[in-house]
């Protein structure tokens, strides 16, 4: 029976198979794990959602292409060619279990990738429902919601496949949060094929190409994780994904010579939620969600972001890929600053050229994009030496004014996130089925006018290792030290005599995974956090421990709890964390303060087509010596399919 939102059995999604492997094969990561490896200290929970769709939608390993085992996390160039190698000379998968004993796959990356990757062909369902709600059942929630968006109260997915190369959406949520009391409604209708129209969608969706400066990435829009993909149209799937568009995109393919060219048309007309002054004029956009506002903000409040692109691409047998970008927008309110990092105006152009290549163990890509107010290049370079090391160099230069609607960093009116970035990435293996890995960034930010403290620059670095000691049990070790510079620039320049403040973070945090069998599995987590309030100088500390235990006593139910213990000097000393909200759709939990947070959760799947999930959560806060009950849920889901016959 398929069960692929199952932690359990996201190693394998059919959990008859996942009981046939031995302890050590089972011990892999859990999305959790996944999510805080790329994220590290940036909780995203954009990012936990796309990773849950990779999941549902594993890649066929007999039929993919170099460029989508790249689009995976964690996948390497020396990885995605070796596998391009295996199946060559040894000939179609039987399991994919087989990555493990490939020469170029490392164990880290063996982990990292297993539960995205299918060897059958994936199970196409003609009808998925999901509908979830959730009760508040005391206070209120801890979730900063203007910083991390609101909790959901009400969730509905329906996915209708009438055939294998036919695909459509629906996704409506209400949530009580601060921002949209409204709730979200997104849809959209795919097509899907190798012959002429590779792809065709209607709705709402992303486009993804280059290194992300004009058009964004599809799992992380500040870098790429692994490795240049090549233009793309994602259907949007979930309320916590902003910058897409609502409306047409087609793609082509034909062959020309030995390689094939690629054509991506797109043209869209979305609302978004604004703030306008008292001139009618759009002061801020809510990063083009496609939001229904109309009791919360007027009708004049809602801009209308219209946009036209295309993409041409060209790409050589595995070694060569070179494309072209653009993209004109405008709105229907005209954005007006005097601050040279921010939009100003109504239309909006922007054109980019990317292309990579692949010579032996090197893989090099780049990016260089115009647009009306400035530039933008990015590089990037991997060099892999079978298992021995993996190095990855990420470079990247935009102008202050720089912007393209889709960049990376943000929505309409926000700027780049960093102008000026180098990232460094090595890793090792120290044995088969352990490894170390260290990562640096440098970092320069566009200035912001602003009265406080604004962070202009900076640096990180952070190292890993992951062992697998003994049998079921693997490791993860990671230290995280970021140096923040901040400043102040008021509409009249720098204030003088200000001085740069320089905040420490310091984030160390221990993961440590024990699997038995098919039926336990335990997850235990320490982290600790030191934190240098810029401000007044202050050393801060917060401290966290975790631990989450699985069951699967039979086939039809999974027990999952969690107990952890947090505590936080102020604010800035806050934790986050990556929580499973039902064993699928997840957010980021912040946590300030001293307490306790625990939750349990029971999924049933009584017949093969359902799945009945329900989960209590609560957070106690201790203020002065005694415990006061901060807030209190109970959700309950419902999911449930329906197979051709």
């Amino acid at each position: 029976m398929a069960c692929p939102e199952n932690p359990v059995c996201s190693v394998l999604p059919d959990s008859s198979v996942t009981r046939s492997q031995s302890p050590d094969t089972t011990a892999v990561l859990s999305l959790e794990d996944i999510a805080e490896q790329l994220l590290g200290t940036e909780m995203d929970s954009d990012l936990y959602e796309r990773l849950v769709w990779l999941r549902e939608h594993p890649i066929e390993l007999n039929e993919t292409s170099e460029d989508e085992l790249l689009s995976l996390p964690g996948m390497s160039t020396a990885a995605a060619g070796a596998i391009q190698r295996y199946r060559r000379t040894h000939g179609p998968f039987k399991s994919a279990f087989d990555l493990a004993g490939i020469e170029g796959v490392t164990s880290r990356e063996w982990t990292m990738v297993r539960p995205f990757v299918s060897v059958s062909p994936r199970r196409v369902h003609l009808l998925t429902l999901r509908s979830r709600i959730l009760w508040p059942l005391a206070g209120t929630t801890g979730t900063d919601t203007s910083y991390l968006g609101p909790d959901l109260t009400r969730y509905a997915r329906v996915i209708f496949s009438p055939a294998a190369s036919w695909e459509s959406g629906l996704v409506g949520v209400v949530d009580a949060g601060e921002r949209f009391r409204d709730g979200t409604l997104s849809g959209y209708v795919q097509y899907e094929s190798s012959g002429f129209v590779r792809q065709a969608v209607m709705g709402d969706f992303q486009v993804t190409a280059g290194l992300g400066l004009l058009w964004g990435q599809g799992l992380r829009k500040d870098a790429s994780l692994g490795g240049p993909v090549g233009g793309k149209l994602t259907p949007h799937r979930s309320s916590g994904e902003q910058g897409f568009v609502r409306g047409v995109g087609v793609s082509v393919g034909m062959p020309v010579g030995s390689g094939e060219a690629r054509a991506c048309l797109f043209a869209g007309r979305t609302p978004c939620a604004a703030t306008i002054d008292s001139l009618d004029e759009v002061t801020s956009l809510a990063a083009g969600g496609a939001y229904q506002t109309t009791r919360e903000l007027a009708r004049r409040n809602a801009a209308l972001f219209s946009c036209l692109g295309g993409r041409i691409e060209y790409r050589a047998p595995g070694t060569l890929r070179i494309g072209v970008s653009t993209v004109q927008s405008w709105l229907d309110h005209t954005i007006k600053f005097d601050r040279p990092f921010e939009l100003s105006g109504n239309g909006f152009r922007a054109l980019g050229i990317d292309g990579s290549a692949a010579a032996g163990p090197a893989r090099c890509a780049m990016e260089y994009a115009i647009s009306q107010d400035g530039m933008g290049v990015a590089a990037l370079v991997t060099m892999n030496a079978g298992k021995r090391c993996a190095v990855q160099l990420l470079i990247r230069h935009c102008q202050p004014a720089f912007h393209s609607p889709f960049a990376l960093g943000g929505g309409f009116g926000e700027a780049v996130r960093n102008s000026n970035e180098v990232r460094l990435n090595i890793e090792m293996p120290l044995r088969s089925d352990s490894y170390i890995r260290a990562e640096f960034m440098q970092f320069r930010r566009a200035w912001r006018t602003t009265e406080g403290l604004f962070p202009t620059g900076g640096s990180e670095i952070a190292g890993e290792a992951g062992m697998h000691l003994a049998r079921g049990l693997r490791i993860i070790i990671r230290s995280e030290e970021r140096r923040i510079e901040r400043g102040i620039q008021t509409t009249a320049g720098a204030r003088p005599g200000t001085a740069i403040a320089h905040e420490a973070r310091r984030r160390f945090h221990c993961t440590a995974n024990f699997t038995r069998g098919a039926q336990w599995r335990f997850r235990g987590r320490i982290e600790l956090l030191r934190f240098t309030d810029p401000a007044n100088g202050s050393d801060e500390h917060g401290c966290m421990v975790a631990g989450d235990l699985r069951w699967e006593p039979a086939r039809w139910i999974t027990v999952v709890g969690r107990a952890m213990l947090f505590q936080s000097e102020s604010y800035g000393s806050r934790l986050y964390v990556i929580e499973s909200t039902l064993e699928g759709l997840s957010g980021s939990a912040m946590f300030s303060g001293t307490g306790r947070r625990w939750y349990f959760n029971v999924v049933c799947r009584p017949l093969p087509s359902w799945r009945i999930s329900a989960r209590y959560a609560s957070t106690e806060h201790v203020i002065g010596g005694r415990s006061k009950v901060r807030d209190a849920q109970f959700a309950a889901q419902v999911d449930f399919q329906i197979d051709p016959p």
